[in-house]
Formats: C-alpha cells, sequence, structure tokens
C-alpha cells in the first residue's frame, strides 16, 4: 500500500510539473503569436512606404524627362513594379 501511495504521489507530482509547463508554454506561444502580428503589420507598413517611394521616384523621372528631353522618352521609363 505504502507503494502504491508513493507511485501516485510521484504521478502527481508530475502530472503538475507538466501542466505547469504546458501553461508556461502556451503563454509563450501566445505571446510569439502577438510579436509575429506585430512584425507583419510592420512589414505590411514598409512594403506600402516602398511602393509609394516607387511611384514618386517614377513620378519624378518622367517629370524630368518631360523638361528635359534626351534620346530616350517617358514611355521608355519602366513602370514600378507591383
Amino acid at each position: 500500500m505504502n507503494l502504491m501511495q508513493h507511485a501516485a504521489g510521484l504521478a502527481e507530482s508530475r502530472t503538475r510539473a507538466t501542466t505547469e509547463d504546458a501553461h508556461r508554454l502556451s503563454q509563450q506561444l501566445r505571446a510569439a503569436k502577438g510579436r509575429i502580428g506585430d512584425l507583419e503589420a510592420k512589414v505590411r507598413y514598409h512594403q506600402e512606404r516602398v511602393e509609394r517611394a516607387k511611384q514618386w521616384l517614377h513620378r519624378i523621372c518622367a517629370e524630368i524627362e518631360g523638361r528635359f528631353p534626351t534620346s530616350r522618352t517617358v514611355e521608355d521609363i519602366p513602370e514600378p513594379r507591383q
């Protein structure tokens, strides 16, 4: 009987430790998902800025070509890639 009580106590202790580990890992996973969401939002923000900058550069280049014509024409200037 003593051996069974010892085994039960050991099993309970391991179960408690495993539950605590699972809870801790669950919290870490939630935090990581939050950080991932923040980083994805930052990536989208910077991608949009890059696209706007490309559009402005194309517009500026086209205006320069319009004011100071060379052998190239505005139509030769590649459109910004999407």
